[in-house]
């Protein structure tokens, strides 16, 4: 199954043909006998990748990917590996071809929506990369496969009056509150339900978001988000019955789920449409902001994206906004043109 083999560098390295592909691992050893000895631990491991499943391959994944990724990312993970196993069977990593990819897309878009079947898809095959990288499998068979093109959606917001309707339609002080505060600050879930009141600078006007060995950001990055006054109410009027803002009844944070589902609950009590989600109050705080003139670079800071490219996704607007918008010509060219439209009419051409 392997051998060997000596380079020009001078470095032993063991070389394992799996599937017909030749896998090159180094043994750091320029002396044979040590190099012997780490080769044979290295036959082996690839003996034992062999045999690797994907359940098992799982398993080892998620035990490296804890402390790495956020817990919504790795569960992400899970869920995805634990379709592709239902769809093709616990088969070994080793040979899972195109043909089993193109099975799971095909099962998956006659139960989700192609976009969900776009992110397992990307999911999967970034977790075929790492087993790639690690050495336990000869090739990616994803890259192989093409996932679906869906078309450009705008993200889904709320108006003004169905945001009204949704917080008539919730009875529960605390969710209120929550989403109060997500479409104050465009906040994520996740970032509210571990928010500690230790992150809340009430005399500067902001919260202060970080990453902690019990939770990490989802970009990684720290970032202030500013407080307005309405957010500031809020928070104002919560008891502090623990160190988290929102706990539940042992004090822990709120399981993302259960807020989820709560919310889903009264968005479908207050007729909204049903792709409205918890997260569209994320996308309702970046709309608002992009319709009422705030610019780009502020709308990316406020809601922590990496790229000004990402914010720009919240400038699109209502058409009543955008006839305010070229009314603003009007105002310059009242001076010049208002008296001259009315004889220059005929001129142009019907």
């Amino acid at each position: 199954m392997g051998t060997l083999i000596q380079r020009s560098n001078g470095i032993f390295y063991g070389v394992f043909t799996v599937r017909g592909r030749r896998i090159w691992r180094s043994t750091g050893c320029r002396v044979k006998e040590d190099a012997q000895r780490a080769y044979e631990q290295l036959l082996q491991e690839y003996e034992g990748w062999n045999k690797l499943t994907i359940l098992a391959f799982r398993s080892k994944l998620l035990e490296l990917l804890e402390g790495k990724l956020a817990s919504g990312t790795i569960s992400v993970y899970s869920r995805a590996m634990i379709l592709f196993a239902e769809i093709n069977g616990n088969t070994r990593m080793q040979s899972v071809t195109p043909y089993h990819v193109e099975k799971f897309l095909t099962a998956r878009l006659k139960q989700v929506s192609s976009t969900r079947a776009n992110l397992e898809f990307r999911t999967l095959k970034a977790a075929f990369n790492r087993a790639l990288r690690y050495g336990m499998i000869p090739e990616n068979a994803f890259t192989r496969c093409d996932n679906v093109r869906v078309p450009k959606q705008d993200p889904v917001f709320l108006s003004k009056e169905e945001f009204s309707r949704l917080l008539k339609a919730i009875s529960d002080v605390k969710l209120r509150s929550i989403v109060i505060l997500a479409v104050c600050t465009g906040m994520r879930l996740s970032e509210i339900l571990h928010l500690r009141w230790e992150d809340v600078a009430f005399d500067l006007g902001i919260i202060l978001l970080r990453n902690r060995q019990s939770f990490l950001l989802k970009t990684r990055a720290g970032r202030s988000v500013p407080l307005n006054q309405t957010a500031m109410a809020v928070l104002n009027v919560k008891p502090r019955v623990s160190e988290n803002v929102f706990p539940n009844k042992l004090g822990s944070p709120f399981a993302r789920g259960s807020i989820s589902r709560a919310f889903k609950k009264c968005a479908r009590k207050a007729g909204l449409p049903e792709a409205v989600h918890f997260h569209s109050l994320r996308h309702t705080a970046g709309t608002w902001l992009g319709q009422n003139q705030v610019p780009v670079p502020n709308v990316q800071a406020i809601l922590g994206h990496r790229t000004a490219a990402m914010a720009m996704v919240y400038i699109h607007s209502s058409p009543e906004h955008l006839r305010r918008s070229v009314g603003v010509i009007d105002d310059l060219l009242a001076e010049d043109c208002s008296q001259k439209v009315p004889k220059l009419l005929p001129l142009l051409p019907s």
